[in-house]
C-alpha cells in the first residue's frame, strides 16, 4: 500500500473515532438536559414506538405483509390508528389508497433508497444510534410489533395477513369482512371474532392455533405440506368447516351436542379418532346435510365420490384419503395517498361444499369433544 494511502486510512479511521465520541458525549449532554436526541423515544421498557392514526372512512381492505413481526388486530378500539414497535425510521412503508392500506416492512437498502419517488429516505445518523448502542452493549434485539386498532364502525370486506416468522392475534373484532392469513412459523390466536363472511388460515412451515369464542360464516385452515396443531373452542359456523394438515393435532370442542344439519368426515389414517368420547379406527364419516332439488341425490363430502345414502348415520373408513400494548410517547405522522393496491390472491383449490365438517390428517389425533 502506498504512503498516502496509509496516511488517509489513518485519518479516516480517527476521524471516525472522534465522531463516535462526540455522538456519545452529545447523548450524555442530551440526557442531562432532557433534550431528546432521537426521533425515537423509548417507553419504560426501551420499546421505541412509532403511532399513525388512518381514516376509516371508504376503507374497504387492509393488507399487511411483513417478515418477522408479530401482529396483533385489536376491535373496539376509540380511534383507528397504527403502533409499530421497534420498527428503525425508514424499515416500514404505510400507503393509502381510495380503498385500501397497506402496511410492509422493508430491508436493507431498500428502506433507505426509494427508487419509485428517486429519492433517499435518511433522516440523519443519530435515527440509528441507539440501534447501534443495543448492539455494542450486547442487548438482545428487541421484537417487532404492528399493532393495528380498530373501530366497531369499521366496514371492510377484506383483512389480508401475511407474517414469514411471528405471531399473529385477532380479538374483539366485529367487522363483517373475510380475514386470510398466511404465514410460516408461529401462533395464530383468535379470539372473540365475529364475521358473517370467512376465516382462512393458510400455514407452510409449523404452527399453532387457537381459536375461540368465535363466530363465522366458513371456517378454513390449511397446512397440507407441514405440522399444525389445532384447538378450537366456543367457536360456530353457519356454512362450512375445512381443516387439513399434515401432522399434528387437532382438538374441536364443538358447541352443538352433535352433528345435525352437517355432512362429517374425519380422517388420520393409522391413528385413533375421537368423536364424543368415542374411539374409532381411520376415519368417521356421518351423513345429515338436508338434501335439496332431486330426493335421489345428495352432496358430496371433500376427498370422496361417494353417493350419500338419505338420512344415515355411519362409521366407516373413507375409501379415498385427501393428501394432503406497548406505551410510548408518540410519532403522529400522516399516511401517504397512493393509487389502489392491487393485491395478488393466493386461494386454495379446496371446495367446501355446503353443511360440512371435515378434519383431514395424515399423521396425528383428531378430538371431538
Amino acid at each position: 500500500m502506498k504512503p498516502t494511502s496509509v496516511i488517509f486510512l489513518i485519518v479516516s479511521i480517527l476521524l471516525a473515532c472522534v465522531g463516535f465520541l462526540l455522538c456519545i458525549t452529545a447523548s450524555s449532554m442530551a440526557t442531562e438536559q432532557g433534550i431528546g436526541l432521537f426521533s425515537q423515544i423509548g417507553d419504560e421498557d426501551d420499546n421505541y414506538v412509532a403511532t399513525q392514526t388512518f381514516s376509516e372512512e371508504d376503507l374497504k381492505k387492509i393488507v399487511i405483509k411483513v417478515s418477522d413481526v408479530n401482529v396483533n388486530v385489536i376491535g373496539g378500539a376509540e380511534k383507528s390508528k397504527l403502533e409499530l414497535v421497534n420498527f428503525m425510521n425508514n424499515s416500514y412503508n404505510v400507503q393509502a389508497g381510495r380503498a385500501t392500506l397497506q402496511i410492509s416492512d422493508n430491508s436493507g437498502i431498500t428502506g433507505l433508497i426509494d427508487l419509485e419517488n428517486f429519492k433517499i429516505n435518511f433522516g440523519g445518523f443519530r435515527d440509528y444510534l441507539h440501534y447501534l448502542f443495543d448492539f455494542i452493549e450486547g442487548n438482545e434485539k428487541k421484537a417487532q410489533i404492528l399493532n393495528v386498532y380498530l373501530t366497531d364502525e369499521a366496514d371492510l370486506v377484506n383483512f389480508n395477513i401475511t407474517v414469514g416468522d411471528g405471531d399473529i392475534t385477532l380479538s374483539h373484532i366485529q367487522t363483517e369482512c373475510d380475514y386470510k392469513i398466511v404465514l410460516a412459523n408461529g401462533v395464530v390466536e383468535i379470539d372473540n371474532v365475529t364475521t358473517d363472511s370467512s376465516i382462512q388460515i393458510e400455514s407452510t412451515e409449523s404452527s399453532n392455533i387457537e381459536i375461540k369464542n368465535t363466530v363465522t360464516d366458513e371456517l378454513r385452515i390449511m397446512s397440507p405440506k407441514s405440522e399444525c396443531y389445532i384447538e378450537i373452542a366456543d367457536t360456530t359456523f353457519s356454512r362450512a368447516m375445512y381443516i387439513e394438515a399434515k401432522s399434528g393435532d387437532i382438538v374441536y370442542d364443538r358447541v352443538e351436542e352433535d352433528f345435525a344439519g352437517l355432512d362429517v368426515k374425519f380422517e388420520a389414517l393409522g391413528n385413533t379418532i375421537s368423536v364424543f368420547g368415542e374411539s374409532h379406527s381411520d376415519s368417521y364419516v356421518e351423513f345429515n346435510a338436508p338434501v335439496s332439488g332431486d330426493p335421489s341425490t345428495t352432496p358430496s363430502v371433500p376427498g370422496t365420490d361417494e353417493t350419500l345414502p338419505e338420512s344415515s348415520e355411519t362409521t366407516a373408513p373413507a375409501e379415498d384419503t385427501a393428501e394432503g400494548e406497548t406505551t410510548a410517547e408518540e410519532e403522529t405522522t400522516e399516511l401517504e395517498d397512493i393509487e389502489d393496491i392491487d393485491e395478488e390472491e393466493n386461494n386454495t383449490s379446496v371446495t367446501i361444499p355446503e353443511n360440512s365438517l371435515t378434519i383431514i390428517i395424515e399423521d396425528g389425533k383428531i378430538e371431538v369433544k
